[in-house]
């Protein structure tokens, strides 16, 4: 069942049309078995970032062949308003404060030992 407006499924069937490949053939350039280059193909399931590289890789186009940027654009924005994602970057953005502050510390401490230490080799 080919589902619509998938544009990696899309991409890959255009692919394999314009280079004269089975899914067979691909699958096993990649190490996958047919019946999920099918699904792929046909847009019921999407491979791991890793696959879109291994497949990039053997059928010779760049990863960003099988990317719609309007649709990355799209996600990125509807994660920039989730409650959850902002609360996130939030405690991220403490966390890094923190540890920043505690390498301050720790770059003084350390200087204060080596002038202790240059005084005592004196």
């Amino acid at each position: 069942m080919k589902r619509k407006g998938n544009f990696f499924a899309e991409q890959l069937r255009k692919i394999l049309f314009e280079k004269k490949l089975t899914q067979e053939e691909l699958g096993n350039l990649i190490g996958v078995k047919r019946p999920m280059i099918s699904q792929w193909v046909t847009g019921v399931r999407n491979p791991s970032l890793s696959s879109i590289k291994r497949i990039a890789e053997a059928l010779k186009v760049p990863v960003k062949y099988f990317v719609d940027d309007e649709n990355i654009k799209k996600e990125i924005k509807s994660y920039e308003n989730n409650d959850v994602v902002k609360l996130m970057m939030s405690l991220i953005t403490e966390h890094n404060k923190a540890v920043e502050e505690k390498m301050k510390r720790f770059e003084l401490e350390l200087n204060l030992i080596k002038k202790e230490l240059s005084k005592i080799k004196k």
